[in-house]
């Protein structure tokens, strides 16, 4: 596949990725919106609690094969097949497992309720397994546009299901339902997208061929699990389930948004690295690309989100939960360097780093449990600073490696980027005044309550920021900015010419 067609496919895969991603979470807003204020802080939080001895059972039984599947060039049957039944077996193991120790986990936080809630949520584990491996020649094809339309489907199914058991007084089980009906119907519409189909043949020499790739990347993503899930276990111990759940929202409602857009990276970043393997000048374009365009994006966003936070929680979940606020905003600043790092690590995964992504989780998590000290002894708004400063840490690692291998450090880094600052402050601070103004305007009239006021204060500003960033951006005829719509006029141009002239004029001649 030449460089072009695989530009034009990743940028195609881009655009289903960003309907995949933002497409689900606008079906799981409003249902989440309700379910807030349905459901406790607390109750939240003992679906917290159980999610961190479910998320390593996950952890535990991914073995890092799916990881070297998609990276290995010449996969074949065998090789799928093999995955395939290792995957069905490990996660009906592990199921067991941690069906025995609910019991214990429950102990270990003094809540009954979380016994059952694992046992149940849990269920996930065997069923992940059994679409799993079409689910990666899917992206391995670079096809996310079935994938896309699946998870729209599967999310709002089980959105309404959730809604309907916490009105009728189901509470905490709502949540646990909605999980388990998720990973369901993803691995049976995974399982009919796909045309391949496993046969009893199995070889454990293929596997092993896998593991010395597949073993770095599951060890690193051990590891980092552990060690971050360190601080949510600290939370509980030290503090409440509702403190829990406050600080899980802040990343949640954050990753409502910076983690769909890094999704979107990952799911076509990683591919399209893959597949330029070997030609170096090609990778140090590519991910100067997705760096420029993911920046730029990113800064505007979380400025956004942390300017209008308040009016942002206040329509979303209710005043009940503005004490998230100030977690929320140290968690944009957060969000700031996430598409950065995950790019440069999805870069380094690709071209057949994994040894450097293990060493580098393994010493940011050792780091990490000083931000758990931070969680016991100061509190977790310091504790939440302490991430930030790890994250900007993760990007030095990196850019280290892609400078030394391809040309690409810190000083490129920050040339192609740093001109995203400046234009970025001055949008936030045309929403500031933009929010400032409604937000005035409602007291005078004597408008009472919250989500009306609060929609509006967002949709006035975020329309204002928006024209403010096209013009803005247009005037200065930035490098990113012009690609990123000259890519975008390319894909809708040929379906919609319209669409296209409307996005050329978007870019200064």
């Amino acid at each position: 596949m030449t460089s072009e067609e695989i530009k034009n496919k990743a940028f195609t895969g881009v655009i289903w990725s960003f309907i995949n991603q933002f497409g689900t979470q606008i079906l799981a807003i409003v249902p989440a919106m309700v379910l807030a204020r349905l459901l406790s802080p607390s109750e939240y939080g003992i679906v917290a609690m159980a999610g961190i001895f479910n998320g390593l059972a996950f952890n535990l039984s991914t073995g890092g094969f799916s990881d070297a599947l998609l990276q290995k060039k010449d996969a074949d049957h065998l090789d799928y097949c093999s995955v395939y039944y290792f995957n069905l077996f490990i996660n009906s193991f592990f199921y067991l497992i941690f069906f025995f120790l609910a019991p214990y986990c429950a102990d270990f936080f003094d809540e009954p309720l979380v016994a059952p809630v694992m046992r149940v949520a849990l269920l996930s584990l065997p069923l992940v397994a059994v679409g799993g491996v079409h689910a990666i020649i899917l992206k391995r094809n670079l096809n996310f546009k079935a994938p896309a339309l699946r998870n729209i489907v599967v999310q709002a199914a089980s959105a309404i299901v959730a809604v309907v058991l916490a009105f009728v007084g189901c509470g905490v089980w709502a949540l646990v339902i909605q999980g388990v009906m998720q990973t369901l119907g993803n691995s049976i519409i995974n399982y009919y997208l796909c045309s391949w189909r496993p046969t009893l043949t199995f070889s454990m020499e293929r596997l092993k061929s896998m593991f010395s790739y597949g073993v770095k990347i599951y060890i690193s993503g051990l590891v980092n699990y552990g060690f971050g899930k360190a601080t949510d276990t600290t939370v509980a111990k030290v503090y409440s389930p509702a403190d829990l759940s406050f600080y899980n929202r802040a990343y949640s409602t954050a990753n409502l948004f910076i983690h769909s857009f890094i999704g979107v990276i990952n799911n076509v970043a990683f591919p399209a690295f893959a597949r330029m393997q070997g030609d170096v000048e090609r990778l140090r374009r590519g991910v100067s690309r997705f760096v420029s365009m993911s920046s730029m994006i990113a800064f505007l966003l979380m400025a956004l989100l942390f300017v209008l936070a308040e009016p942002l929680f206040n329509f979303m979940y209710s005043s009940k939960w503005d004490a998230v606020v100030p977690y929320f905003r140290i968690v944009c600043v957060w969000g700031l360097f996430q598409p950065v790092r995950s790019t440069l690590e999805g870069f380094l995964r690709a071209t057949g780093c994994a040894g450097l992504i293990m060493y580098n989780r393994l010493i940011n998590n050792i780091l990490l449990l000083g931000n758990v000290y931070l969680a016991w002894k100061f509190g977790i708004t310091c504790m939440l600073y302490g991430q930030v400063c790890l994250e900007i840490l993760q990007i030095c690692f990196f850019t280290h490696f892609t400078n030394r291998f391809y040309g690409y450090g810190v000083g490129s880094l920050l040339r192609e980027n740093s001109v995203y600052i400046v234009p970025t402050l001055a949008i936030a601070l045309v929403a500031f005044a933009a929010d400032y103004t409604v937000s005035r305007l409602f007291l005078l009239l004597h408008i009472d309550g919250e989500m009306l006021p609060s929609l509006f204060r967002l949709l006035f500003s975020g329309l204002i920021s928006l024209s403010c960033f096209i013009l803005l951006y247009r005037t200065l005829n930035l490098t990113a900015y012009r690609e990123l719509i000259g890519l975008a006029s390319d894909v809708f141009g040929r379906r919609k010419p319209i669409i296209g002239k409307l996005l050329k004029k978007m870019v200064k001649k």
